[in-house]
């Protein structure tokens, strides 16, 4: 069945994540990254976090993110590199004041200069599959999903158009940005999802904003 959405709805949705990415989330200190990175890599270890990595993609913990909510809630975001994959492809991990864990993992993968397709689980379920181009069209995408890895505050349109130019300006897709909603959800984890990918952008986002 067809999905579809328009620019405005897609890019205004992506708008909101990325201002509260900027306004209610700080990077981590240095020991905290360190002790969520490590928290993340044990429950992949155990197969408690389920990945579904394509031929030939990794996770990059190096380069991975983390940020730290103004309710506690920590972000870890680490990028998936390789196999076909674009920015900003990534497993994002909620760690909640108590340790519960949540994860998103969202891949995207470029067709061409102006479409893709976005993947993402939810929890280690399926949660969309979709095709998406730079007009904010969406439909379900006809790729093969990969299988499990096993374990081992809205701003006016007219900022936005200014927002949106300098996000591209700085190499993030109009595809993405258009499709994040759509891709992640937008309620409980759902949220921390796009924050997470959005981490991917953090300091291109907090210029865009004029930080």
């Amino acid at each position: 069945m067809a999905a579809s959405t328009n620019v405005s709805t897609g890019s205004q949705e992506f708008a909101q994540i990325a201002q509260d990415l900027h306004n209610n989330y700080k990077p981590a200190s240095a020991s905290a990254k360190a002790q969520a990175l490590a928290q993340v890599k044990r429950q992949i270890t155990k197969g408690a976090i389920v990945v579904h990595l394509p031929v030939g993609a990794g996770l990059a913990a190096g380069g991975a993110g983390v940020v730290v909510g103004v309710s506690g809630v920590t972000v870890v975001s680490i990028p998936i590199q390789g196999g076909g994959l674009v920015a900003p492809s990534a497993l994002v991990v909620q760690i909640g004041l108590d340790g519960a864990m949540h994860t998103s993992e969202v891949q995207a993968a470029s067709t061409s200069a102006t479409s893709g397709v976005l993947t993402s689980w939810i929890d280690g379920q399926l949660y969309r599959h979709l095709a998406s181009n730079d007009n904010g069209t969406m439909t379900s995408a006809n790729t093969q999903v990969p299988s499990a890895t096993p374990a081992g505050t809205m701003k006016p349109m007219d900022w936005w158009d200014d927002f949106t130019k300098c996000l591209s300006d700085h190499g993030v897709p109009a595809w993405v940005a258009a499709a994040i909603s759509a891709i992640c959800g937008l309620a409980g984890v759902a949220v921390d999802c796009a924050i997470g990918v959005a981490v991917w952008y953090a300091g291109v986002i907090a210029q865009c904003y004029g930080a």
